[in-house]
């Protein structure tokens, strides 16, 4: 997995053993590595401020790290967790806002609650099902976990466990065991959409405040990907109509359509200002958009399998895309280059510059090599 931090300033990598790098985004560089246990990390987080890592690894623990320690490259305070959650591995996990507590799910869909002082449990909560995505509400009060295997919401109140809301989403009757989960950053809404072609509504937004919901069919095709811009006031929908359609959340209307791909839309976001968008398709094509025009700004052609997941950091400058075979590239688009971050040496790397043609990249290390890198080939010629 690879995620950018809060500020977009940091890129956070796991996946290859027991290891989580921060890579700084300015250059590819190596800021810090991360390390506890000799268990494989299979899943690992940024706090909603960016000051804590949450990883979960392979060997049933939890851990939660300081930011700011690791980057200064001291031990002391840099662990702040390492929480045994017992005989069932965590899928994935995440810091309460106020940083005091962890929500983590096994893999049978349990969710649980941890003191991250005192490393223990507060509670188990009861949903009625097993639970595919989870997030705390905007104030932290209350957790929203979204059902497996069926198309439903509960919202639970995270001190007392209790089930406050259960909305089940009647105004979606078509494949209704076919069902996909956003949930917006801010925690007040969650997008529930069929990923099947239906000819009813396959979209609904539910109000996480006011427990309220409404429905649409925002394509044709089957919805595949549906994401919240930062803030949540807007929301992507990508599916199998080859578009990207950007809605506005309360009121459902379209902002914008983006037309360019010529097949599936596997992933789309976009920037923290909503300026721009970066997706990618079935064929390994990445886009570049500028929202306001809906005209596709780049072409990136690095993949050669479907891309599976993509991001773009708030200011726009940076973006990665990760491919169905593994292979994770963060683009500098700023200076039409790309840096394949899953092979290359990163903890080595110590600078890097784009040529003015865009075609070759010097990177320096930090034995005081230097190499030039061709670029132009992933690169297509619209962009060059």
């Amino acid at each position: 997995g690879v995620v950018f931090s809060p500020r977009g300033d940091l890129l956070l990598r796991f996946g290859f053993g027991p290891e989580i790098k921060l890579m700084k985004t300015i250059n590819g560089g190596h800021a810090a590595t991360l390390r506890t246990t000799d268990g494989g990390i299979r899943f690992a987080d940024w706090s909603r401020d960016g000051r804590l890592v949450v990883a979960a690894s392979d060997d049933m623990r939890i851990f939660v790290y300081d930011v700011e320690k690791a980057l200064a490259g001291s031990k002391e305070g840099l662990l702040r967790a390492n929480i045994n959650v017992g005989e069932e591995p965590v899928a994935y996990c995440l810091v309460c806002p106020n940083g005091s507590t962890v929500l983590s799910c096994d893999d049978d869909g349990q969710l649980e609650t941890w003191c991250i002082k005192t490393e223990r449990l507060i509670h188990r909560y009861s949903t009625g099902h097993s639970s595919v995505m989870a997030s705390f509400a905007s104030d932290s009060r209350f957790i929203i976990s979204c059902a497996d295997f069926e198309c439903g919401v509960a919202i639970l109140d995270a001190e007392t466990s209790e089930v406050v809301d259960l909305a089940t989403f009647d105004q979606l009757t078509e494949s209704r065991n076919k069902t996909g989960y956003a949930i917006a950053p801010c925690g007040k809404w969650v997008a529930v959409y069929i990923l099947e072609q239906t000819w009813g509504p396959n979209l609904a937004i539910y109000n996480v405040d006011e427990h309220t919901c409404r429905s649409i069919k925002v394509c044709d095709g089957a919805v595949l990907d549906v994401e919240f811009s930062t803030d949540g006031n807007e929301f992507v929908a990508s599916g199998r109509d080859n578009m990207i359609h950007v809605l506005d959340t309360r009121s459902l209307d379209s902002v914008a359509t983006l037309v360019g791909h010529t097949c599936d839309v596997l992933f789309c976001r976009v920037s923290g200002d909503r300026a721009y968008a970066v997706s990618g398709d079935s064929d390994g094509d990445v886009f570049v958009w500028t929202v306001q025009s809906s005209e596709p700004m780049l072409r990136l052609q690095a993949h050669t399998a479907p891309v599976v997941s993509c991001d773009m950091n708030v200011d726009g400058r940076r973006a990665f895309t990760l491919d169905a075979e593994g292979n994770a590239y963060l683009w500098y688009l700023d200076m039409h280059g790309l840096f394949d971050v899953m092979l290359q040496n990163s903890h080595q790397l110590s600078c890097c510059q784009a040529a003015m043609d865009g075609r070759r990249m010097v990177v320096g290390y930090d034995d005081g090599s230097l190499r030039l890198w061709a670029v132009g080939m992933y690169i297509s010629q619209a962009w060059l």
